[in-house]
């Protein structure tokens, strides 16, 4: 790309540059809407539609899948829905997703392990209504508006009112479950939230020059998206990350992170988990995983995911099915255990908070 930019004039040089500029911010500020291929009756799972109201008065769409006597939430990535992404549906010039992500085997999982399950769309997502901002999007900087919402949704229900709550959050979806325990800490600590389990949280700026790198995007023109972003009512790219807000997580937490994913900074996934008070654990997914491989793990390896939420919400008799064998090494402070689970090596940091 820099040798074609060095044969252009000027004028055309400088129209490119912009026009790559603002496509990126349209990208991040307009995510496509994408449809939902299946639903929990693919999955045998009976379910309720349901439409609920954000803080803001943005009509969400959802599922309810009735189970257990413990919710769990689900919250999906940026550019996602519920039912996750469809590769195949991709309009933009860059295809991030090669094959389909869906949460709903996540859900079944879940179910299977005696929790009933609510997962929705984001604003300006899936089904979901057009945000009052015009739509644009705050990868969880507005999105967590509606991560409270579902909470209050929840706690309307009367069958679901004295249940304890648990989080399973992806991304933008990690990001504003983060977020809304900060901003709305003072009326989330009163809602019976055991924990959430945050896959893959990142800052918007770190994201964007990771994936520069990937797809040879100019770097250097990530300040002028950023501009747009901001000129258009968004957000600055660094301001669109739940690491200031970490320090506020009142929950126990745990962060899983794929080692091999090119689109963040592993060391930024680190920043995020230890500004967590705790208690809190890390899980760093080994072997060759790009980003979307997490989203689907738990759908076919839960061990982890049931085994954390059971820990804090109650655990619950399960068999666990569709396991593979991966090697699974568990720090707690100096003990060690090895278990056997599936093809991927798993790295676990559990850290406590000191009594």
């Amino acid at each position: 790309m820099t040798r074609t930019l060095r044969l252009l004039p000027l004028a055309a040089l400088l129209a490119l540059l912009t026009g790559c500029a603002t496509m990126y911010a349209d990208a991040l500020m307009y995510p496509e809407r994408q449809p939902l291929p299946k639903g929990p009756a693919d999955y045998g799972l009976e379910f309720e539609e349901v439409t609920f109201t954000s803080l803001d008065d943005v009509e969400l769409k959802g599922w309810l899948i009735p189970g257990g006597d413990k919710v769990v939430i689900i919250t999906h990535p940026g550019g996602f829905t519920r039912y996750g992404i469809s590769a195949r549906h991709q309009r933009g010039i860059i295809k991030f997703a090669k094959e389909d992500v869906e949460f709903l085997p996540t859900a079944r999982q879940l179910h299977d392990a005696g929790y009933t399950v609510f997962m929705f769309d984001f604003r300006n997502h899936g089904e979901s209504g057009e945000s009052p901002n015009g739509g644009v999007t705050g990868v969880g900087l507005e999105e967590y508006r509606d991560v409270i919402a579902a909470v209050r949704w929840v706690r309307a229900r009367p069958e679901l009112a004295e249940l304890p709550i648990g989080f399973v959050s992806f991304c933008q979806g990690a990001n504003a479950t983060i977020i809304a325990l900060s901003k709305g800490r003072e009326e989330l600590e009163q809602q019976d939230i055991r924990c959430v389990l945050a896959v893959q949280p990142i800052g918007v700026d770190v994201f964007s020059y990771s994936v520069a790198d990937e797809f040879n995007f100019p770097p250097r023109l990530l300040p002028q998206a950023e501009q747009i972003c901001i000129a258009r009512g968004g957000h600055a790219l660094a301001d669109m990350s739940p690491l200031p807000y970490a320090k506020d997580v009142f929950v126990p937490a745990m962060v899983v992170q794929a080692k091999s994913d090119p689109w963040t900074k592993l060391e930024h996934v680190q920043a995020i988990h230890d500004a967590m008070p705790g208690p809190k654990e890390l899980l760093w997914l080994e072997g060759e995983m790009v980003r979307f491989d997490t989203y689907n793990y738990f759908g076919h390896t839960p061990g982890a995911m049931v085994e954390f939420l059971g820990e804090w919400m109650g655990e619950v008799e399960v068999e666990v099915e569709h396991e593979h064998e991966v090697e699974v090494e568990v720090e707690h402070e100096h003990e060690h255990e090895v278990e056997v689970e599936h093809e991927v090596e798993v790295e676990r940091e559990v850290e406590e908070t000191p009594e």
